[in-house]
């Protein structure tokens, strides 16, 4: 009869091995991955103050900076699909932070914009998520920050 291990035990765990990356970490997807889930936690901390997640704050942005964008424009943008989008839109309305008008020109669409309370979370979320970004990119100056967004941009579409 094989024998079961006995768990580790909190001496063993201290002393846990540290794993050699090297073979990942000449990848660009992988360092790419591991930057997304160290800044998606703290977004999340930022943003979960106010019960706001961060797709639906890049919500909040983009029906700020585009007057009128429907649903769909809006699923498309943020790669989300269109059902999802809806409970999204829907929760945003019931906050208070978005309304939608039915369109003139194609009544099977709604136009979407900010609340004044929408656009003060916007506002408010914006300022807090500027100050995450001062502190975890305090030792990169500005041209390295600019380049970063830059080479990330080239990577997807839009």
């Amino acid at each position: 009869m094989d024998e079961v291990p006995a768990p580790a035990s909190a001496a063993v765990r201290s002393r846990a091995r540290v794993l050699d990356h090297s073979g990942l970490k000449r990848l660009i997807g992988y360092n790419l991955r591991r930057a997304e889930v160290a800044m998606r936690a703290r977004v999340a901390q930022v943003l979960g103050e106010d019960g706001i997640r961060a797709v639906e704050y890049s919500i909040l942005c983009l029906v700020g900076d585009n007057a009128g964008v429907t649903q769909k424009e809006l699923s498309e943008a943020l790669a989300v699909k269109r059902p999802n989008m809806v409970s999204l839109i829907e929760r945003l309305e019931a906050r208070g932070l978005i309304v939608r008008a039915v369109m003139e020109r194609d009544r099977r669409n709604h136009a979407l914009r900010l609340t004044m309370a929408g656009g003060e979370m916007r506002q408010r979320l914006d300022i807090r998520l500027d100050a995450l970004e001062a502190v975890v990119f305090s030792h990169w100056s500005g041209a390295e920050r600019a380049a970063l967004i830059a080479l990330l941009q080239r990577i997807y579409p839009g």
